[in-house]
């Protein structure tokens, strides 16, 4: 379980903006996700969080399916449980093969990847290791324009924050 109580969802909807309530019922079938829930104890910040969350999700540009392994990959590097359970289905919505969600941790050394694949794994673990060197930085923007290339940066920032959220909560991952 947790390790702040969670909000129940209808003391929630009343706090939150429109655009959360319409979201959750229709991306979620009206079940919150239990961070949502968790972190519904300050609904000011929950709004801001899924603002930022689903502006990456939703009105990305870049390829969904180059930001989940991205996502992925934070999650395995960071032994985040919740973050990797929540993205390997939203994954495989997004067209990443059951191959290539089981080489995401061993990214480096698998064939499966294509360059641009290749190109996002290697921001991404440049990113968590605090240190993106311009040649990492050049071929991601090379391959994608400044546009997607700061969505694909902003996505893995963002889930670093999510992961160590999720653990720092004691979150299990959701069915």
């Amino acid at each position: 379980m947790t390790r702040i109580e969670p909000v129940d969802p209808a003391e929630l909807f009343p706090k939150v903006t429109s655009r959360f309530r319409e979201g959750a019922f229709s991306l979620y079938g009206g079940r919150l996700p239990m961070l949502y829930r968790v972190l519904g104890n300050s609904p000011t910040l929950l709004s801001a969080w899924l603002d930022v969350a689903w502006a990456l999700r939703f009105e990305s540009t870049s390829p969904r399916a180059l930001r989940e392994i991205a996502i992925l990959l934070v999650g395995h590097r960071l032994e985040a449980p919740y973050c990797i359970g929540a993205h390997v289905r939203m994954a495989r919505e997004a067209g990443v093969s059951a191959a290539e969600i089981e080489a995401v941790p061993a990214w480096s050394t698998s064939e499966v990847f294509n360059a641009q694949q290749r190109a996002v794994l290697g921001l991404t673990e440049a990113m968590l290791g605090q240190h993106v060197g311009g040649d990492t930085l050049s071929l991601v923007t090379d391959l994608f324009g400044p546009e997607q290339t700061i969505e694909l940066v902003l996505t893995i920032a963002f889930y670093q924050m999510v992961a160590s959220t999720t653990k720092t909560l004691d979150l299990a991952p959701e069915g």
